[in-house]
């Protein structure tokens, strides 16, 4: 094989190779999935256990349960009580929290809010989201987050997930 064809191979075997790893990355774009019982929006696609919140409902309810495994931490007990504070733009709010534990996570703040609670709507408009729990802070990224909770919010209050 000569020289040429041996660098074209390699940069061939290169650009696959970045390829490849690139489509597996996390992508911070909200991504809404609809199942015949509920619906479920996280604030990312291709992240496994990398997501910083979930927001799940039962198909014809009003009330989401709210997951936020961008702030787990290494220590806690599993469903002990907590606070964790929300910050989305100006707008503020402390929620009464259990901790859950999840193998990889670690221990995450998980709790229920309906649907008309302004943390849904500020959600759908905000920029970021800056989330306060157990001494730590972290940041989780709202883009694209209308359209997804648009569709999760149809999904929740008709029933009608599975379309």
């Amino acid at each position: 094989m000569t020289k040429y064809f041996q660098s074209i191979l390699l940069a061939t075997c290169v650009l696959l190779s970045a390829a490849g790893a690139a489509s597996a990355e996390r992508v911070d774009l909200w991504d809404l999935q609809k199942y015949k019982t509920g619906a479920f929006a996280t604030d990312c696609r291709n992240c496994e256990e990398d997501r910083g919140i979930d927001l799940e409902c039962k198909a014809g309810q009003r009330q989401i349960f709210v997951a936020i495994p961008g702030a787990a931490t290494e220590y806690g007990r599993k469903g002990k009580r907590t606070h964790v504070t929300i910050v989305v733009g100006g707008w503020k709010r402390v929620y009464r929290a259990r901790m859950d534990y999840q193998g990889l996570i670690g221990y995450l703040p998980q709790f229920k809010i309906s649907l008309d609670n302004p943390l849904f709507e500020r959600l759908a408009a905000g920029r970021s989201m800056t989330v306060r729990f157990q001494g730590e802070t972290t940041e989780v990224s709202l883009r694209g987050s209308a359209r997804v909770l648009e569709g999760f919010s149809r999904a929740c209050r008709t029933g009608i997930a599975a379309r």
